[in-house]
């Protein structure tokens, strides 16, 4: 059972927060018809429609990245970050724009997708404990680029 205190922290509307167990992020995944967290999060790596609209979502996933490519990201209002891939699903914020993220925080993330929130995991900023968050609630990310060199 998910308390509504658990819902709320890992939001982020409670401060403090620091990680999310394996087993609450699998009872929520089979809330909404998944088998557990892992299924989940295999859906939306292979997610390439929407059901009822049929067209073709982008995304990027940080298993095709070479370490060091840099990727920019953009979502409304008016937000965007550059990101450096670390490798492991890592990523350091190289720059930011209009956004919580800030300049050398480092996250994991493990995919981008247009029309979805960022769901970023293991935040670390200034040495603090690591924290999630989740952007781009209002429409999801609108780009997701590679930089090209």
């Amino acid at each position: 059972m998910t308390s509504e205190s658990t819902l709320k922290r890992i939001w982020g509307y409670v401060e403090g927060y620091d990680s999310t167990r394996y087993n609450t992020l699998s009872i929520l995944s089979r809330f909404i018809g998944f088998m557990d967290w892992d299924d989940f999060c295999n859906s939306l790596q292979h997610k390439t429609s929407d059901t009822n609209d049929e067209h073709q979502t982008f995304c990027i996933h940080p298993e095709n990245l070479k370490e060091g490519e840099k990727i920019n990201i953009t979502w409304l209002p008016d937000s965007s970050c550059q990101l450096k891939y670390l490798g492991n699903n890592s990523f350091v914020v190289l720059e930011s724009k209009n956004t919580k993220l800030q300049v050398d925080d480092t996250f994991s993330c493990p995919f981008f997708i247009i029309g979805e929130p960022i769901y970023i995991t293991n935040l670390v900023r200034n040495g603090a404990s690591p924290s999630m968050f989740v952007t781009g609630k209002n429409g999801g990310l609108k780009t997701v680029d590679i930089v090209q060199k």
